[in-house]
């Protein structure tokens, strides 16, 4: 009996000064990850949230989760308007060095219709973000890391791609 009265009373010393309430600043994150390749789900994919570009730079993400077999997985994290993505399954990931990948080259036309690269590309190589719309693929198109928005007490469903 006397323990069911401390029980009783820790859940009322809880609800009455709200340590354990609910947040109400969460964002539930669903990402699914393709590989950009093949266009199949990318099971066991590690996906790395950082909460701002010291962590990106200190590799101390504020969640880690990894891609189940269907090439989802799910986060429920504290809010806030933007956090930077890094994905890797293998040696397949969405960011190179500063570089985003926005696709694979495909044929000779795809090579000769976007902008110049170097080394220069060959059919299944990555095809990167032109970011400063420029023509040209160089140290000026690089970003610090992908991002991605949130909305606060929502369900954010995001589809990302690794190359």
């Amino acid at each position: 009996m006397p323990a069911i009265k401390t029980l009783l009373l820790a859940c009322l010393m809880i609800t009455l000064f709200g340590s354990c309430r609910k947040d109400d600043n969460t964002t539930i994150l669903q990402i699914t990850v393709t590989d950009g390749r093949t266009g199949a789900v990318s099971a066991g994919a590690t996906i790395h949230l950082y909460k701002d570009s010291a962590s990106v730079l200190n590799n101390k993400p504020t969640y880690q989760a990894t891609t189940g077999a269907d090439g989802i997985a799910t986060i429920t994290a504290r809010f806030q308007p933007r956090c930077f993505i890094l994905i890797e399954n293998g040696s397949l990931k969405n960011f190179y060095n500063g570089y985003v990948p926005a696709g694979i080259f495909t044929t000779q036309a795809d090579i000769n219709n976007s902008p110049s690269q170097t080394p220069s590309p060959s059919i299944g190589d990555i095809r990167f973000r032109d970011n400063n719309h420029d023509g040209v693929i160089n140290t000026r198109d690089k970003v610090f890391a992908p991002s991605i928005g949130l909305d606060n007490n929502a369900k954010d469903i995001v589809d990302l791609k690794i190359y």
